[in-house]
């Protein structure tokens, strides 16, 4: 596998579009067994998600993968063209519980194609869970179509291999390699996108690429949650979320409960104030097991507690631990009257202590 430098593709600049210029690819030769591949720490959104890249055909007649996850069948995401150069995406979990297969053959070895694969199975109606754009156009006609269930997981953005050019399994070792050209390739976790915010049409009505500018995933700030926390009264919920250091903090001994969903950030970005004049140690316990757990790490200390300094401002980054539940308390040893807590995740401050 290479880079290549001279295989651009170039928007539609002085025809009303952006101008925007991919100047290099990625050559997978699949006599070489070509790919990439990741395995997340922790599982991102395995139900909504969208992927969209450029590719550019060397080899036609044979199954030829673009994307597949995991080295087994238990959990199989792939999109791949076929034998008949019909283009396919699929979930295999010992059956096909996910599938589409184009109708359209894609065998232009010398254009660049765009391929936009945007999954929410969260969506009521079973015909809009997944759909596919090809050069701008969402695909309707397909020979084969298994809409898949209200909320099925797959196994992209699972923490399992996620493959890029080759399929590999444990039971029949390296096939389907990718004989191409790839560029701009996206995952975007969380989101269902269309075609329209990778590429648009120039004044020839030829689709062509644009710069991505949206967000790679999507951020909710943790609520508050009494469940998970002590019995605070509702005015003093109210004055410790208002974020106002001149009313009222969390007293020490009292634990702050939050939901926070982990499906698509495994950890997050906090800073922390302490305006006291002596430091303040506090504590993050996620819920792990059916209840509050001293695990979990912040990046700066390494455990699941972090020191600020008198007068100091921390950033830093916490990290859940494997099991998370979406919940999580936090409390303090020092007075918490003191320290603010902010989410830079989102750049929202959903707590003063």
């Amino acid at each position: 596998m290479s880079v290549i430098s001279n295989n651009q593709l170039a928007g539609a600049a002085g025809q009303g579009g952006s101008g925007y210029q991919i100047d290099r690819s990625l050559r997978f030769n699949d006599g070489d067994t070509p790919e990439l591949t990741r395995t997340p720490s922790s599982a991102g959104n395995t139900s909504k998600f969208t992927l969209s890249f450029w590719a550019k055909r060397c080899k036609l007649g044979s199954t030829q993968m673009i994307v597949q996850t995991g080295d087994t069948y238990a959990n199989l995401f792939r999109a791949y063209w076929d034998g008949n150069d019909n283009f396919v995406f699929h979930q295999y979990n010992g059956s096909y519980v996910m599938n589409y297969i184009t109708s359209a053959k894609y065998r232009d070895v010398g254009a660049w194609y765009h391929y936009v694969i945007a999954l929410d199975t969260t969506q009521a109606a079973a015909a809009d869970r997944a759909k596919l754009y090809v050069n701008g156009a969402e695909v309707t006609d397909f020979s084969a179509t298994t809409n898949p269930a209200l909320n099925l997981t797959t196994g992209w953005n699972a923490a399992i291999v996620q493959r890029i050019g080759r399929e590999y399994t444990t039971t029949y070792g390296n096939y389907y390699n990718y004989g191409g050209y790839v560029a701009e390739f996206y995952n975007i976790d969380g989101q269902a996108l269309a075609a329209s915010d990778f590429g648009e049409f120039d004044g020839n009505n030829v689709w062509q690429p644009k710069e991505f500018t949206g967000s790679y995933g999507t951020h909710v700030a943790p609520t508050y949650d009494s469940t998970y926390g002590s019995d605070i009264t509702s005015t003093e919920v109210a004055k410790t979320i208002d974020g106002d250091l001149s009313t009222y903090g969390v007293p020490t001994g009292d634990f702050i409960g939050y939901t926070y969903s982990a499906s698509n950030e495994p950890s997050i970005n906090i800073k922390w104030e302490n305006t006291k004049s002596s430091s303040i140690t506090v504590y993050i316990q996620p819920w792990v097991g059916g209840g509050a757990a001293n695990s979990g790490t912040f990046d700066s200390s390494g455990g699941n507690s972090v020191t600020i300094a008198a007068g100091a401002t921390l950033n830093t980054k916490f990290n859940f631990p494997s099991g998370y539940q979406g919940y999580f308390r936090v409390y303090t040893s020092g007075d918490g009257a003191y320290l603010r807590m902010y989410d830079t995740g989102g750049t929202r401050e959903f707590n003063s202590f």
